[in-house]
């Protein structure tokens, strides 16, 4: 079964973001940039990623939302997010 729409449309279209940072305006789009249409294509295309990142590139979020969109549109589904400690969760 394939969504009618893209995670990634979706991420764009119709989620926000928060930003601890920023009080006044704390929800915001989830970001145009070009390196998230390279990470869903491989996303999509390869059985396993590993993702090396910075905390400036927002990899969490999109790899936490191409799960959540999976979960809603292949039920059933699951999915687990693994943290070394609670604090990191």
């Amino acid at each position: 079964m394939t969504p009618l729409v893209s995670s990634l449309t979706w991420l764009r279209k119709w989620t926000r973001t928060w930003d601890e940072h920023d009080i006044q305006q704390p929800y915001k789009p989830f970001p145009d940039w070009r390196h998230f249409d390279v990470l869903h294509r491989l996303w999509m295309e390869e059985s396993k990623l590993f993702v090396e990142k910075s905390r400036t590139v927002m990899a969490t979020w999109f790899g936490a939302g191409e799960c959540l969109h999976h979960v809603m549109t292949h039920q059933p589904a699951s999915c687990i997010f693994w943290c070394p400690d609670q604090d990191r969760a």
